[in-house]
C-alpha cells in the first residue's frame, strides 16, 4: 500500500522571504490535503492563513521542530492547478515567494485566523470553517431577453475570431478600435459565448471607477448569471462572498481589477484585459506585478483565448500584434450610426498668454477654449474638462523673496489644497492669500500636511501665490466665469468615500453636471452621449517628463480623453493647450493616427535598445542616507555576475531622490532578453538579500513602468 505522505509544503504571506520559499509543517492525520488547499498554521506565537504547494514524505526540517497544521479549511475547494502554475511562474518572474503572489489576492476576511471555526472530527483532521454569512445564490427568475444591439461587420469578425478558439487552446489576439468603436459590445458578445460553451469568463479593468460600470453592463445582459465583483473599493465582507463565490463555482463571471488576475475561477474559458495599456495594471507596491501580462499567462496555463483591448495599445502589445505574437482585429469605426470621431484643435497658449499680458490676468482656461464652454453650456450639452494636477495649485511660493513651501520630509513641494471649496463671485479674483480662505499644505508623496502659512516664513511678505493650477481652483474659478453651469469634480479627493465616484458618474449620465472637472480618472471607459465638449489643460508637464515613456503616455492619454467627446450623432470638439504646439506627437494626435505615433516611438525604442527591444529591470533602495544608498547598490554592482547580454548601470538617485526622511536610489539592469535578465537575477538576488539584511529597503522591480 503506499505511504501518506506526511509533510506539507505551506505558503504563507511573510515578506523578505526568497523566491520559491515555503514552509513544512507535520500533517499527523490521515489523507493529506492537495495543492491549493488552504490551512491554518501556527506561526511564532500567532496562528496564520496559507496555502498547501506540495507534500512529501520527509522535510529537512529536524522533526523536534516540525510544527503540525491546526487545521484544513473546507469551507472552499482548493485553487485550481493552472492557478498555482501562474503562482509558480509570478513568484520566480518578479522575484518573490509564493506566498506573497498568492495570498495578497486572499480577501483580507479569509486571511482573518478569528474568522474561522475549528471544528475537530473523529477523523481526517481537524477543520477550519469561514464564520462569515455565505452569499446568496442569485435566483433564477424569469426576465424579458436583455437588449443585443446588432453588431457592425468588424465586430462581427471579432466575435467570430473569438467564438472560433474558445475551447480551443491559447490564443491571444489585440482588440484594436478607436474610442466609440464597440469594443464592450465584442466583449460581451464574446462572454455570451463563452457562457455557452461551458466555461468561465475573467473580465479585467484598470481602475475601481470602471468596474462597476462595466458589471453593470454584464449584469444587464446575463440576469441569471452570477457576476462577482474584485477589486479593493469592496468592503471586506462584499469582497471575500466575491472570492467564495468565484472559488465554488457560482460565480461564472469575474469583473475586477488588478488582483482579480488571480481570481480563483474553475474553469476560465476567456480572459478579456481592456484598456490594457494602462499603467494601473502595474502593481506600485509589494511585488510589482503586471496583471496584464500575467493575464496572458494564465490564459495560456488555462488553455483559453485571451483578449487585450483598446485605442491606444501599449508599444509592447503593438509590437506583438505587429511581428504576429498577436492577431490583431481591428474596429476602425465608431459604432453608434452617424458618429464621428471628434474635431481637435490645438491652442498654442504662448500666443493666448501675449495678448492677455501678464500670468496674472490669465483664467482657469485659454480664451478659446472658455469661448467653447461657454457655446456648450449655451446648447445644452456638456463638457468635460481634463486637469493633470488635484489640488488648487502643484505650489505655494513668495514672489517677494522666491520662498516655495516644501516638505521638508520629501524633494517635493508641498501641493495647495483648500479643505473647504467655496463658489467665488463672478469677477472676485480668487489667487493669492491663500491662508485667508482654508487652505492647506499637503504632500502627495509623504501626505504630510499643514495649515497654509499667513505670510512668507522668510520674509514676511503676506501675499502668497498658488504656482499653476489644480483641479480644485480650475472648478472653483469655472464657477466665477460661468455661474449658470452646474460645475462638478472628480479627482482622488472628491471620491474618497465609497460611492462618491459612482454618484458623480449618474449624475453625469442624468444630465445633472453642466461641466466635469477631472483627472485621469475621468479619461477612459465612459460613455457619456451628451459630452460633445472636452478641454485638455496642463499636460505640457507629462510630455518633458525625464522617461523614455513619456511620449507614450501622454499619447495615449489625450486619444482617450477625446474619446469622450462626441459618442452618439451629435459631432464632438476636442482643445488641447499646450505650449509645445511644433511637438510632433501634436501633428498625430490632430490627425488621431495611433499608428503613427507608434510607429515613430518604436522606432525610437529600437535605435535606444529600450523596451519592447530589450528588457529592464530596477533595483531601488530606501535608506537613511544618500551615502548609504548609494553603497549599497555599489556593492550590489560589483557582486552581480556576468552574463551575456546584460548591462548594469551606475546607481542614480530616483526621480524623487527623499521621500519620508527616506534617501532613495535605483540602478538600471538591461538586457536584450527576458532569459538573459532572468539569469542574472536568479543567482544576483539572493547576495543582494543577504548584503542588505534587515537593515535597508530594497526591491526588485521587473519590467519597470518608470525607471
Amino acid at each position: 500500500m503506499k505511504s501518506q505522505s506526511r509533510v506539507l509544503q505551506v505558503v504563507v504571506d511573510v515578506p523578505g522571504l526568497q523566491v520559491g520559499q515555503v514552509f513544512d509543517f507535520r500533517w499527523p492525520w490521515p489523507d493529506p490535503p492537495p495543492a491549493g488547499t488552504a490551512v491554518i498554521v501556527p506561526w511564532a506565537s500567532q496562528r496564520r492563513v496559507g496555502f498547501v504547494w506540495g507534500a512529501s514524505d520527509v522535510s529537512e526540517v529536524p522533526p523536534e521542530r516540525l510544527r503540525d497544521v491546526i487545521a484544513r479549511v473546507d469551507s472552499w475547494p482548493a485553487l485550481p492547478e493552472p492557478l498555482l502554475a501562474l503562482a509558480r511562474f509570478a513568484s520566480t518572474y518578479y522575484h518573490a515567494s509564493p506566498g506573497e503572489i498568492l495570498l495578497p489576492s486572499l480577501p483580507e476576511p479569509l486571511r482573518r485566523v478569528a474568522s474561522f471555526e475549528i471544528e475537530s472530527p473523529e477523523s481526517g483532521g481537524p477543520q477550519a470553517r469561514w464564520a462569515g454569512r455565505p452569499r446568496r445564490a442569485k435566483p433564477m427568475v424569469r426576465s424579458e431577453a436583455a437588449s443585443w444591439p446588432a453588431l457592425n461587420a468588424d465586430q462581427q469578425r471579432a466575435v467570430d475570431w473569438l467564438a472560433a478558439r474558445v475551447g480551443q487552446g491559447f490564443a491571444a489576439a489585440l482588440l484594436f478600435g478607436v474610442t466609440g468603436s464597440g469594443k464592450t459590445e465584442v466583449y460581451l458578445h464574446a462572454v455570451r459565448q463563452t457562457l455557452d460553451a461551458g466555461r468561465d469568463v475573467l473580465l479585467l479593468v484598470p481602475e475601481i471607477a470602471l468596474t462597476e460600470g462595466l458589471a453593470r453592463r454584464v449584469r444587464e445582459r446575463f440576469p441569471d448569471t452570477d457576476v462577482a465583483v474584485m477589486t479593493s473599493g469592496l468592503a471586506d465582507g462584499a469582497r471575500a462572498q466575491a472570492w467564495l463565490a468565484a472559488a465554488h463555482g457560482q460565480a461564472r463571471i469575474v469583473v475586477g481589477t488588478r488582483s482579480a488576475v488571480f481570481a480563483p475561477l474553475r474553469a476560465p474559458g476567456l480572459i478579456i484585459v481592456d484598456e490594457e495599456h494602462d499603467a494601473s495594471y502595474k502593481q506600485q507596491d509589494g511585488v510589482r506585478l503586471q496583471a496584464r501580462d500575467l493575464a496572458v499567462m494564465r490564459a495560456h496555463l488555462a488553455g483559453c483565448p485571451v483578449l487585450l483591448g483598446s485605442a491606444t495599445p501599449s508599444l509592447e502589445s503593438w509590437n506583438n500584434a505587429q511581428s504576429g505574437r498577436y492577431a490583431l482585429l481591428r474596429l476602425p469605426n465608431r459604432a453608434v450610426a452617424g458618429a464621428r470621431l471628434p474635431k481637435l484643435r490645438v491652442i498654442d497658449l504662448r500666443a493666448h498668454r501675449r495678448a492677455r499680458g501678464s500670468a496674472a490676468e490669465a483664467g482657469p482656461v485659454s480664451p478659446p477654449l472658455l469661448d467653447a464652454l461657454r457655446a456648450c453650456l449655451a446648447a445644452g450639452q456638456q463638457s468635460l474638462l481634463f486637469a493633470n494636477r488635484r489640488g488648487w495649485a502643484p505650489a505655494l511660493a513668495c514672489d517677494a523673496c522666491g520662498w516655495v513651501a516644501d516638505c521638508d520630509q520629501c524633494s517635493a513641494h508641498f501641493a495647495l489644497h483648500r479643505a473647504r471649496l467655496f463658489r467665488p463671485q463672478a469677477g472676485k479674483a480668487s489667487a493669492g492669500r491663500s491662508n485667508a480662505l482654508g487652505y492647506t499644505l499637503i504632500c502627495h508623496h509623504c501626505s504630510a500636511h499643514r495649515p497654509a502659512p499667513a505670510a512668507c516664513p522668510a520674509c514676511g511678505n503676506p501675499d502668497l501665490l498658488p504656482k499653476g493650477q489644480g483641479t480644485q481652483k480650475i472648478e472653483a474659478e469655472l464657477a466665477a466665469v460661468l455661474p449658470d453651469a452646474r460645475i462638478a469634480r472628480m479627482d482622488r479627493d472628491s471620491t474618497r468615500r465609497r460611492g462618491s465616484g459612482a454618484a458623480l458618474l449618474a449624475d453625469m449620465d442624468a444630465g445633472a453636471i453642466d461641466v466635469l472637472v477631472g483627472t485621469q480618472m475621468v479619461a477612459k471607459g465612459h460613455d457619456f452621449p451628451r459630452l460633445t465638449l472636452v478641454g485638455v489643460t496642463g499636460t505640457d508637464s507629462l510630455l518633458v517628463a525625464p522617461d523614455f515613456r513619456a511620449e507614450e503616455r501622454l499619447f495615449a492619454l489625450l486619444m482617450q480623453v477625446a474619446g469622450r467627446a462626441g459618442r452618439a450623432t451629435d459631432p464632438g470638439e476636442v482643445l488641447v493647450e499646450t505650449r509645445l504646439p511644433q511637438h510632433p506627437l501634436f501633428a498625430e494626435l490632430l490627425a488621431q493616427d495611433y499608428e503613427a505615433a507608434a510607429a515613430r516611438l518604436l522606432a525610437e525604442r529600437e535605435a535606444l535598445n529600450l523596451p519592447p527591444y530589450a528588457t529592464l529591470a530596477v533595483l531601488r533602495v530606501a535608506a537613511t542616507s544618500d551615502a548609504q544608498a548609494q553603497g549599497f547598490l555599489d556593492q550590489a554592482r560589483e557582486a552581480a555576475p556576468a552574463v551575456t547580454g546584460v548591462r548594469i548601470y551606475h546607481p542614480v538617485p530616483a526621480g524623487v531622490p527623499r521621500v519620508a526622511n527616506q534617501a532613495r536610489w535605483q540602478m538600471l539592469v538591461e538586457a536584450g532578453t527576458r532569459s538573459q535578465l532572468q539569469s542574472l537575477l536568479g543567482p544576483w538576488l539572493p547576495l543582494v538579500a543577504a548584503q542588505a539584511g534587515a537593515r535597508l529597503r530594497w526591491h526588485i522591480d521587473v519590467d519597470p513602468i518608470e525607471v
